[in-house]
């Protein structure tokens, strides 16, 4: 009984273990491979922005897996700027833009005949 009861824990264990395998962190950039459809390869030209934390006092980038703050050198740019969505490096020929997500672009759409609208909060004039 002891013996048949060590078993089923040993067998739940290795079950749990290739289960763990297949699971995925929810929050990790996509690869290159997952981020291709319909067959399509896509291949990062150059450094890839994965995230920014921008607080008071504090501004720091992650780029292709590694942190940086204003000042130091990416390959052989030189990181002049980060904001909520974007890092400016400076390079030999200009400056690049990285931005975290290149693809997506945003536009404000206006109503017929004149100006995007603004909302207010209720009980404003």
């Amino acid at each position: 009984m002891k013996s048949a009861a060590v078993l089923l824990l040993v067998a739940v264990s290795a079950a749990t273990t290739v289960f763990a395998q297949a699971l995925r962190d929810p929050t990790r950039p996509p690869s290159l491979s997952e981020s291709a459809r319909d067959g399509e390869t896509r291949v990062a030209q150059g450094p890839v922005l994965q995230s920014v934390i921008v607080s008071r006092g504090r501004k720091l980038a992650l780029i292709d897996g590694r942190t940086y703050t204003v000042g130091e050198k990416v390959g052989e740019a030189k990181l002049i700027a980060i904001s909520g969505s974007e890092v400016t490096l400076r390079e030999s020929g200009g400056n690049k833009i990285l931005r975290l997500t290149p693809d997506s672009r945003k536009t404000t759409v206006a109503p017929e005949g004149g100006s995007p609208r603004t909302s207010r909060a209720k009980g404003q004039k």
